[in-house]
This record gives C-alpha cells, structure tokens and sequence, in this order.
C-alpha cells in the first residue's frame, strides 16, 4: 500500500478495538450457552442481536472504514481527501451504534441506525467520485465494488442482522467483497503478483455482479437455492486468485505472515462457499456465518492491521513469526467453533479452552495494537514506501 499523507487509521481502528473486546466477549458467552457450558440467559436473543451488530458494523465495520478511507483511494486509482473530510465518520459510527443498542425507544433506535448508515454513505460518495475520476483500468475490479461493499453496510442496520441468513448476505456483499479489492492490492503491492484491471477486471465485476445479485434474491426472494450464489463467489474467488497470479506470486514471496494471512483468509471464502453448494442438506447457516466472520474477516484484520499498524507506527505489532502463530491459533478457534455448530456432541472442556486461548490472543494483540495506535496519532508521517 502506497500512502501520500499523515495516516488517520487510528482514529477508527481505535474504535474497532472496542467493538473487538465487546463483541467477541458476547460471542464468547453466546457459544458456551449454546454448547450447554452455561445456562442460556434470558436477554439471550437481545445478546445475539448485539453480538452481531457490534461484530458487522462496529468491529468489521470500523476496520473498514479505516482502510477506505485512508488506502481507498490510492486502490482505486485516485487522491485523498483532506483529513477535516473524514473524520467525522468516527464519532457518528459509534453515536449510532450506541443510540441503537442501548435504548427501547423506537425514535433513538431509527436515529442511531440513521447515524451508522451515514457514516458508511460517506465512503460510498468518496469513492465513487475518486472510481469515476481515477485509474479506469481499476474502476471495475476494485473501485464499483468498493462502493458495493459499503452501500450494504450502510444498508445493514435496517435489516434484520439477527435471521443468520441476513447476516450471511450481509458479510458476503459487504466486508468479504472489500476484503477481494483489499486482497488485489496487497497482492500487487506486497506479494509482487499482477494487477487485475482491464478486461480481467471488467471479468471480474460482471462475476461480482451475478455474486451480489443472486446472493441477494437467494435471500430475500429465495427465487433459488444457496448453492447458486455458493458457486458465484467460488468463481469470483478464483478471478481474483487466477488474475492476480496469487499462487506464483507467494511461492516467490515465501513464507510470512502477510501470505499467511491472505491465504488462510481466501481458504476460508472457498470453504464457506462450497459449504453453500450442498446446503440445506444439514449445514447450518450459523456455521457459514461463523466461518466467515471469525474464520475470514478476523484472520484478516489480525495480519493485515498487525502490518499495517506497524509500518505506520514504526515498530512491529509483534514478531512476523508471533503474528502467524496467531494467525494459526485464531484459525483453529474458528475452525472449532464452526464444527461446534454442526455437531450435537462438543466437549465442553475444549469449548472452554477454546474461549480461554481466543480471549487471551485477542487481549495481547489488542493491548499491542493500541500501544503502536497510541504511537501513531503522537508521531509524524513515517514516509511514502509501501506497508
């Protein structure tokens, strides 16, 4: 990643580590009701609907925004804006979160959702100016569906985040199609792979097009089976993989944590869309969404952040080989905590190390990040190279 200006990042990341120690402490909890470790509680749905929320839009969300509208630009072949532009998506992400999490009222509850919507809508009016504006070799691989990702998730707080379908649209159309333009990039940049852009990138948008819309009608309309749109983002995974040249590019790369990191994450969308080819037949859709969400998004804001965090502040997050070692770990916690959904026999005395390991990472590589977060907003612009 290329960056011409004083990085801004912190000023959402800081927040994504918020929504990092609440939602996953929530999710933590959830998953030893579920696995009978604990008896289910009462506001058990309520915390299921917080769970999610704050996973999507403030933790996932955060993230997001912070590589949009820091790297955003530079991805699709445009200029950044001036920092006063952007900054006030942060404090109207986690007012809106907040209006429509902590309140009954039906009036606070529309003006948070309101307030989330907007600062996803800014994004989405940056980009779009800076795609139409930009490299037009990049516009169809990495800028439209850019502004894709965050129109759904400016969409997000109106749906009904707590049907596990929903959510599974959710996370397809929005973080997962931003992690595929993120993923280019750091291809290009970091591994040394090709570009995906012209009539490549032009391929990949229309696979992107029919990924999206079927996604959408198998949800909402369910005009078909799952498998379909299962099928669709597996091709779609395959473009990005095939026109980028990803494989060569990270067996000339060797082994490290960013490879790792990309790799683990593009694994776990294969996986979870060929899971969707054979659903319903006895997969649950709780598990696909588990898959994605902890299996893909974490992993990748664990290597990606730890990188880029790094680069920006000046001294590493940890290790690049502690950095895989965790990447690994997370990636087996997910793992388990997907096969814990689709089997009726779980031994709780694994669940509760499982909690206990996961906690733990994420604690460390949090109180790291923050700490390197902390450097960056007292230090000076580190330089131009790439992260």
């Amino acid at each position: 990643m290329n960056y011409t200006r004083r990085p801004i990042l912190h000023h959402f990341w800081a927040g994504g580590l918020v929504a990092m120690v609440l939602g996953f402490s929530l999710g933590f909890l959830l998953w030893m009701m579920q696995t009978g470790i604990m008896d289910v509680a009462e506001g058990y749905q309520s915390f299921r609907l917080w769970h999610v929320r704050i996973q999507i839009l403030g933790f996932a969300g955060s993230f997001l925004l912070g590589f949009a509208l820091q790297a955003g630009p530079h991805v699709v072949g445009g200029t950044p804006p001036p920092f006063r532009h952007v900054i006030p998506h942060v404090p109207i992400l986690w007012i809106g979160l907040l209006l429509s999490s902590i309140t009954t009222s039906a009036t606070m509850v529309t003006v948070g959702n309101a307030c989330i919507t907007l600062a996803f809508v800014g994004p989405v009016v940056l980009l779009l100016k800076i795609t139409l504006n930009g490299d037009p070799q990049l516009r169809f691989a990495r800028g439209i569906p850019l502004v894709i990702a965050f129109l759904v998730l400016a969409a997000a707080p109106w749906l009904d985040l707590a049907n596990s379908e929903t959510a599974l649209f959710v996370l397809w159309c929005g973080p997962i199609t931003a992690a595929l333009v993120a993923g280019q990039q750091l291809i290009h940049n970091v591994l040394h792979g090709k570009k995906l852009s012209g009539k490549l990138g032009l391929t990949l948008f229309i696979l992107l097009c029919l990924a999206w819309l079927t996604t959408a009608m198998a949800t909402f309309a369910h005009l078909w089976p799952w498998s379909i749109p299962g099928l669709a983002w597996l091709v779609s995974l395959s473009m990005v993989i095939w026109g980028t040249q990803f494989i060569p590019a990270i067996k000339q790369f060797g082994f490290a944590a960013i490879s790792l990191t990309l790799s683990t994450g593009f694994l776990g969308i294969a996986v979870t869309a060929i899971m969707m080819l054979g659903w319903p037949e006895g997969i649950p859709v709780d598990s696909m969404v588990h898959l994605l969400g902890a299996g893909v998004i974490t992993v990748l804001i664990l290597g990606i952040v730890s990188r880029v965090t790094g680069f920006f502040s000046g001294g590493a997050v940890f290790s690049d080989a502690a950095v895989s070692g965790a990447i690994l770990i997370w990636s087996a916690i997910a793992t388990f905590r997907v096969i814990t959904s689709m089997s009726s026999h779980v031994n709780d005395g694994l669940v509760i190390i499982s909690v206990g390991l996961g906690g733990t990472l994420l604690t460390l590589w949090g109180i790291r990040v923050a700490w390197r977060l902390r450097t960056i907003s007292q230090a000076p612009y580190p330089g131009k190279n790439g992260a």
